[in-house]
């Protein structure tokens, strides 16, 4: 919604999209390589996206 009301530019719907599908706890654990709880599959959530988002590129 942000994208298409203008309120964020630096990225498009398509990215976004990647980064919902990617932050879900089983694709987070399919990246980590083992079965995370909850409080680490946070820092790892974080960590994903602070390292997708501080990125120049998403693709």
């Amino acid at each position: 919604m942000g994208i298409r009301w203008g309120l964020v530019s630096n990225l498009d719907v398509a990215a976004v999209n990647e980064l919902f599908i990617h932050t879900q706890p089983a694709h987070l654990q399919k990246l980590h390589g083992a079965e995370l709880e909850t409080a680490d599959r946070n820092v790892a959530r974080a960590n994903y996206l602070r390292k997708r988002l501080g990125s120049s590129s998403l693709g």
